[in-house]
């Protein structure tokens, strides 16, 4: 019985221990307190309203907030950071910096938040934080018909919309050439940072943001010196090819002033040939009855831009050379009266 109730004892005392939590005593403690104290937010990258923590991890101090202006001097101009607001004087940092729709040179401020906590005697303990606090980026989201408009302007346009990959290549290390398409048209995406290890297919939704401009005349989605141009997934989805079938002859038909044409995805039959003059494309294509048009085929049809680095499309293509073959692609550019035709090799038939 009596080690019943040495048990019970022990039991007692554990949860003695254990529930009680210990308070704040001493300045070490209330230093601990303030240390303890995390945020779910980036402190120098705040764009939105955020939630402040209202306690202490350790102790359970609850905190008071404040929120101080750091004036600008000579070399740094910091937005009036008085129009941050805190909700209650507590919990909340509300964001008020506006957009101003320029966004080579965003919008922001500095100011210094400050964590007070209290002990018994209402003395306090205090940290100190900088916080950084840029403009809100408004939610875009453009058609493609909407961002072709913009890359036909003189200056570049920050631009932000959801579409579909109709095709993708790795141009470097998780940069990317990207092909999207809104259901009714398409768009080139010229170098898009994305990590690799997520693996964008074709078919997959995806948010991408960029700076309107032309290659070739054309209008694409790129990067500048400000601003790097990337995607985000959104969703995965399902392969999307359905190419509209022409014929070989119709390129001599197609006008070079045609923007419809731009990014056209087609079906042909023709005869694959390989180059060997050291010129910039590894492969043209013949027509099966007409050999006076010539088709080159875009480098961006390869991984990293260049077929030499592609094995597997190499090694596919060699096995199509010098046979009519049904040839997919998008219709890219035209230099001198010659097409260039970004090919999917596994899609030849």
């Amino acid at each position: 019985m009596r080690r019943v109730y040495k048990l019970l004892f022990l039991i007692f005392v554990c949860i003695f221990l254990f529930g009680c939590k210990r308070e704040a005593n001493s300045p070490e403690d209330y230093q601990e307190a303030l240390d303890s104290i995390k945020f779910d937010f980036d402190l120098d990258n705040i764009n939105n309203d955020v939630k402040l923590p209202t306690k202490t991890k350790k102790y359970d101090l609850e905190i008071l907030w404040e929120l101080h202006c750091i004036e600008s001097d000579e070399e740094n101009y910091y937005v009036n950071c008085a129009s941050l607001n805190l909700s209650d004087g507590t919990t909340s940092i509300i964001h008020k910096i506006s957009y101003d729709g320029n966004y080579d040179d965003r919008l922001f401020g500095r100011a210094t938040l400050v964590a007070n906590i209290f002990d018994k005697d209402n003395n306090y303990y205090a940290k100190e934080y900088t916080i950084t606090v840029y403009e809100k980026i408004p939610s875009l989201s453009y058609t493609i018909k909407q961002i072709k408009e913009f890359c036909s302007f003189e200056a570049s346009t920050y631009l932000e919309a959801t579409l579909t990959i109709a095709w993708i290549k790795e141009a470097t290390d998780n940069i990317y050439n990207i092909i999207l398409t809104d259901g009714n048209d398409h768009i080139f995406v010229n170098g898009a940072y994305y990590n690799n290890r997520y693996d964008l297919k074709n078919g997959d939704k995806v948010k991408v943001r960029g700076m309107s401009s032309k290659y070739n005349g054309c209008p694409v989605v790129t990067s500048n010196e400000k601003h790097q141009c990337s995607v985000e997934l959104v969703e995965k989805g399902k392969n999307i090819y359905g190419a509209q079938e022409i014929a070989y002859s119709d390129f001599g038909k197609i006008k070079t002033s045609d923007s419809s044409v731009y990014l056209m995805f087609v079906k042909f039959d023709g005869i694959l040939k390989e180059k060997n003059d050291g010129s910039d494309y590894s492969y043209y294509i013949e027509g099966t009855k007409n050999i006076e048009l010539i088709v080159n085929v875009s480098n961006y049809s390869f991984n990293h831009n260049n077929v030499a680095n592609d094995k597997s499309a190499k090694k596919y293509l060699d096995s199509y050379v010098g046979i009519e073959a049904t040839i997919t692609g998008f219709i890219f550019a035209n230099t001198d009266g010659v097409w260039e035709i970004i090919i999917i090799p596994s899609e030849i038939k």
